[in-house]
């Protein structure tokens, strides 16, 4: 028989990889970035109708009247200040974490990724549309309440006048069915296009909305979900709160389906910028849509008049 050889001299089997990367911060930071600029954002809502509305009898109403000068215009300044206060909590929690931007994947995208970037694009925009027909077959309607904010009673003359209250954002889930939301009024689109206008709802609705929802969700988040859940897990569960963040029910399928392909793609290229490009697309295409494409075929009498 021969001799055993020595314990040290017995080769050990190599470690089995992992799919689990740990990840510096905690779950209490991404409370604290969730947290943080909503309760900022409150307090200095308050503030700002105490000051608009100091030496009047009813401050609401003062605040009201101040803001119907330009509610659109109002409504993309406060959206993209809320999104910088988001950007903010990060770049604090990374701070304190002493973590490098490069952990939520703000690194040069591989080659690969970056080239099939189109044909991903196709994908996911195609999934968007599906879904959203599937749900307005169920539901019989299709009313983006988003769209509707932007569009609704906003003039885009000279001589703004505007009954309706901004609020943020149209998202991915937007611009992948244009026949969905045609039975909406369009009223603002009848009004003359002013480019600056447009202009800004593209920087902030299409690029920077975006850039920053893409660091928060698949950055941090689905960073986080990886490095304690099974990767599969960690996709769907990321895509299902990306959704309901968005608050708006008739869209959670459509940005559920999104938040899949974002997701994937962000686990495959280990790149922020991939994602964050193919939500800029989604946005900015909605923007397009809304402002320029649909009165451009108003006009040419392709599509009804609201």
């Amino acid at each position: 028989m021969l001799p055993s050889q020595p314990e040290f001299l017995t080769p050990t089997p190599p470690p089995v990889p992992s799919t689990r990367i740990p990840v510096a911060w905690k779950l209490r930071d991404i409370v604290f970035v969730v947290v943080m600029p909503v309760v900022s954002a409150v307090l200095l809502g308050i503030a700002g109708v105490v000051l608009l509305g100091s030496g009047s009898d009813d401050p609401l109403r003062e605040v009201t009247r101040r803001l119907r000068t330009d509610t659109l215009t109002i409504g993309m300044l406060v959206t993209a200040g809320l999104y910088g206060l988001f950007l903010a909590a990060i770049a604090l929690v990374l701070r304190h974490r002493r973590a490098r931007w490069t952990a939520v994947g703000v690194r040069r995208p591989p080659l690969l990724p970056f080239v099939l970037l189109p044909v991903i694009f196709f994908v996911q925009l195609f999934a968007v549309t599906a879904t959203n027909a599937v749900v307005m077959t169920a539901t019989g309607n299709f009313q983006n309440p988003q769209i509707e904010a932007l569009t609704q009673g906003e003039d885009f003359g000279d001589t703004p006048q505007s009954n309706a209250a901004a609020t943020p954002v149209p998202s991915e889930g937007d611009a992948a069915a244009p026949e969905a939301d045609a039975g909406q009024s369009f009223s603002a689109l009848e009004q003359p296009f002013v480019l600056s206008r447009f202009l800004l709802i593209l920087l902030v609705v299409g690029v920077f909305a975006p850039i920053v929802e893409e660091l928060l969700f698949r950055g941090l988040l689905f960073g986080w979900l990886r490095a304690h859940l099974p990767l599969w897990v960690a996709v769907v569960l990321s895509a299902a709160l990306f959704s309901a963040a968005h608050v708006i029910p008739l869209l959670f399928p459509a940005l559920f389906a999104a938040g899949l392909v974002w997701a994937l793609v962000y686990q495959w290229s280990g790149s922020i910028w991939t994602t964050a490009l193919l939500h800029m697309g989604q946005n900015s295409l909605a923007v397009f849509t809304l402002f320029v494409l649909l009165p451009a075929l108003q006009q040419r009498g392709l599509i009804p008049q609201p």
